[in-house]
């Protein structure tokens, strides 16, 4: 079943648009390059590649500015405008925990109490 589950998977992502998806994670600053640290195709420059391919294709072939690869290299350092990212990340997921934390604690309580009510009902 894993199996099968996995060649639906693998072949959906052969047919997919893979670099979409490859940006996508890029730029979120929860994982920006952690998932793909393993694979040496992505490198600064590979990256810079792609993110220049999607400059052209959103803004109808224009170049993209000189300031592009400056502030991709801040946002990978977390440096400039980049600096307090992590951080901001970090509070993120502690405020998400906590809210999926809190959630899960009232559908506890929720089902409890109405597994009491069915009991006492019957």
């Amino acid at each position: 079943m894993v199996s099968a589950i996995m060649d639906s998977l693998e072949k959906r992502w052969d047919k997919s648009d893979q670099e979409v998806f490859v940006a996508a994670v890029i730029l979120n600053p929860m994982y920006k390059t952690k998932p793909f640290a393993q694979i040496c195709k992505f490198t600064y420059a590979s990256i810079y590649s792609l993110l220049v391919k999607f400059w052209k294709c959103f803004y109808h072939g224009s170049e993209p500015p000189v300031q592009l690869q400056q502030d991709m290299m801040s946002y990978f350092r977390g440096v400039g405008d980049y600096e307090s990212m992590d951080t901001w990340v970090q509070a993120t997921v502690q405020t998400s925990a906590t809210n999926v934390s809190v959630w899960f604690s009232m559908f506890v309580v929720i089902d409890t109490l109405v597994w009491c009510y069915l009991a006492s009902t019957s």
